[in-house]
C-alpha cells in the first residue's frame, strides 16, 4: 500500500461503493489509517540507528525516533564481538540501560519498530501546508514534507531528490526528501480487510446497504459484517505478529530477558 489515492480506489472495489454512494474519501482514509495503525503494532517496520550517550550515564533519549512503535534491542557498547546487547527499560523517550557500563558520550545501536505511512500522490495546482506529506507520482522510495507551505506547480512536478533532508522547490512550496516507510506490497489485501472492517462498522448507523449481506436489518447487517472482517484482520495480524517475534529472536538474542516498560526487574 504505497499511495493513499490508490489505496482508497482499491477499497471502494472491495466495499462495492465505486460510485460513492456510501462512503467519502475522508472516511475510508480514516478507516486505512486505523488498519495501519493495527498492522504497525503488530508488525512495525524494523530499523536500527545509532543514538549518543550521555557521559557518565544510562539513559538514551528517545525523542528522535518518530513514530516509534517498540524498542527491539540495544547494542552497547559497540565494537565487540560478539556484539554486546543491554537489558533495557523505556519510560516516555527514555531508555535505561541496565547493564554495568556507563555512556561514555559514543553512540550505542538502538534496533526499534516504527509505524508504516501511506501518503497521497502529488498535485499540481494545490495547496499544501506545512507538515503535510506527499509520494511522487512515479514511487521512488521517498515521500516529501511540506518545509514551507504553498501552491505546488500548475503543471510540472519537481524533480524530487533522493537524499534524504535534500529540498527542491515546488512553485511557492518547498519540499524536504524524508524517508518512506510503507507496508510491504504482499500484505495489502490484510490492511484493505482491516480498512474495509473499520469502515463498515463506522457505516453501522446509515442507511443505506450496498453491501448486499442479506439481512432484513440495515445496520445489524453492518455491524455483523464488519464485526466478521475485523475478527480476519485480527487474527491475521496474530500471526504476522508471531513471525515477528521470531525473527526478531533470531536476530537480536539477549543474554538477559529484555525488562518490562512498566516495572524494573533485577536479576
Amino acid at each position: 500500500m504505497n499511495e493513499l489515492t490508490a489505496a482508497i480506489a482499491t477499497l471502494r472495489i472491495d466495499l462495492d461503493d465505486v460510485a460513492e454512494d456510501t462512503w467519502t474519501d475522508a472516511d475510508l482514509t480514516r478507516a486505512i489509517a486505523k488498519a495501519l495503525e493495527a498492522y504497525s503494532l503488530a508488525a512495525p517496520f524494523e530499523t536500527y540507528t545509532a543514538v549518543a550517550t550521555v557521559a557518565d550515564s544510562r539513559e538514551l533519549s528517545l525523542a528522535s525516533l518518530s513514530d516509534l512503535v517498540k524498542v527491539f534491542a540495544v547494542e552497547w557498547p559497540l565494537s565487540q564481538w560478539p556484539p554486546s546487547y543491554v537489558r533495557f527499560s523505556l519510560w516516555g523517550d527514555t531508555l535505561t540501560m541496565l547493564g554495568d557500563a556507563l555512556g561514555d558520550g559514543n553512540n550505542a545501536n538502538v534496533f526499534y519498530g516504527r509505524s508504516h505511512q501511506v501518503y497521497a500522490a502529488w498535485e499540481a495546482a494545490t495547496a499544501y501546508t506545512l507538515g503535510e506529506f506527499v509520494v511522487p507520482t512515479t514511487a521512488n522510495g521517498y515521500c516529501y514534507e511540506c518545509t514551507t507551505a504553498g501552491t505546488s506547480h500548475a503543471a510540472t512536478e519537481p524533480t524530487w531528490p533522493t537524499t534524504i533532508g535534500t529540498t527542491v522547490n515546488d512553485n511557492t512550496a518547498v519540499w524536504t526528501c524524508r524517508a518512506y516507510y510503507p507496508a510491504p506490497a504482499e500484505h495489502d489485501d490484510i490492511l484493505l480487510l482491516g480498512a474495509s472492517g473499520y469502515a463498515i462498522q463506522a457505516q453501522s448507523v446509515g442507511s443505506i446497504n450496498t453491501l448486499n449481506t442479506g439481512g432484513s436489518s440495515v445496520d445489524r447487517d453492518y455491524r455483523s459484517e464488519g464485526t466478521r472482517r475485523l475478527r480476519e484482520f485480527r487474527a491475521q495480524l496474530n500471526a504476522i505478529g508471531y513471525a515477528g517475534r521470531l525473527r526478531n529472536r533470531q536476530l537480536y538474542t539477549p543474554s538477559t530477558p529484555i525488562v518490562s516498560k512498566t516495572r524494573v526487574d533485577w536479576p
